[in-house]
């Protein structure tokens, strides 16, 4: 026997939840197609591109003249491609070993709220407002021979270089590494803090009642209840190993870099196709194929890492 509905209540039809249906869908799809049609066009279709100009040379025909001058410039100390490698890996390294723990340690401490955290908050902050180009200005001409440094330098009568820290080929790459150390140090401080925010405060009270001193706090409280976000960003900065670099742009220049020996594969490859002078080129099929050919000797350890993270490492959830 079918029940009757109250009165005043309308029955729903097969009609009216066929068009809620189909509303509903055009709804979802209005805010699916945006991102659909970018990644076709400038994932799906620029990969595949990228990897069709790797086997052309500049006038489109089939060739394998890129992966040859990969061959002869990685494998060679003085080519353009093995230093730019050996530089990148440098950036890599320290901001893997050095500046990752260095960040770690100030969010540590302003989450401690250790004496004046208010004022180091805003000082280790104060490049990511700063424009970049006023702030390499200004830190170029505090490292110059004849700035704040070099007169510090000259006081004590300890030697300088002549062309300053970034005139010279020994000191130029340490000293854009050096920039960087601050210049990235705001935005990881802001996802270490947040992260640390989270933790439960139930748990590191209990810890400071049975006597947990600061350094295992840290290391048995606080990172294994963040190692969500620490493998986030360890995976991602281990995936953009090959993007590793500075503001060579800003604080060296083009010509400079390469004279000088500090650029790195991702301004070798900005310098091929859009800078000027010798370094000028415009081979896109060129950048295309060493890409490649870095993607395929990278793609194995970033999926290394990937399983070691995901599913080696125990995950810590609360």
């Amino acid at each position: 026997m079918q029940q009757e509905l109250p009165h005043g209540i309308p029955k729903k039809t097969k009609s009216s939840m066929g068009s809620f249906r189909r509303n509903q869908l055009i709804f979802i799809w209005s805010w699916l197609m945006p991102p659909i049609i970018s990644f076709l066009i400038f994932g799906a279709y620029e990969k595949l591109s990228s990897i069709m100009m790797a086997f052309q040379n500049r006038h489109g025909q089939f060739s394998f003249e890129n992966f040859e001058y990969f061959a002869k410039m990685m494998f060679n100390a003085e080519g353009d491609l093995f230093v730019a490698l050996k530089n990148t890996l440098t950036h890599f390294s320290v901001g893997l070993f050095l500046k990752f723990p260095f960040q770690l340690l100030i969010a540590y401490l302003i989450f401690k709220k250790v004496f004046g955290y208010k004022i180091w908050r805003y000082i280790f902050y104060f490049p990511a407002i700063i424009s970049n180009i006023a702030f390499t200005t200004v830190f170029k001409q505090v490292i110059h021979s004849e700035g704040l440094l070099g007169d510090i330098f000259a006081a004590f009568g300890w030697p300088f270089p002549a062309n300053g820290l970034l005139g010279n080929p020994a000191t130029v790459t340490p000293t854009v590494i050096a920039y960087g150390m601050w210049d990235s140090l705001g935005t990881q401080m802001l996802l270490f803090c947040g992260a640390m925010v989270r933790i439960p405060v139930e748990t590191l009270e209990s810890g400071r009642l049975d006597g947990v001193s600061a350094s295992r706090e840290f290391f048995q409280l606080i990172l294994p209840m963040m190692w969500p976000t620490l493998s986030t960003i360890l995976l991602l900065q281990i995936t953009g190993i090959l993007e590793a670099s500075g503001a060579l742009l800003l604080l060296v220049g083009d010509a400079a870099s390469f004279d000088l020996g500090a650029h790195t594969i991702t301004f070798w490859m900005w310098s091929q196709v859009y800078a000027g002078g010798e370094h000028m080129a415009g081979a896109y099929t060129r950048v295309c194929g060493v890409g490649l050919c870095l993607s395929i000797m990278v793609m194995p350890f970033v999926f290394f890492v990937k399983w070691i993270f995901t599913d080696v490492l125990p995950q810590v959830e609360y």
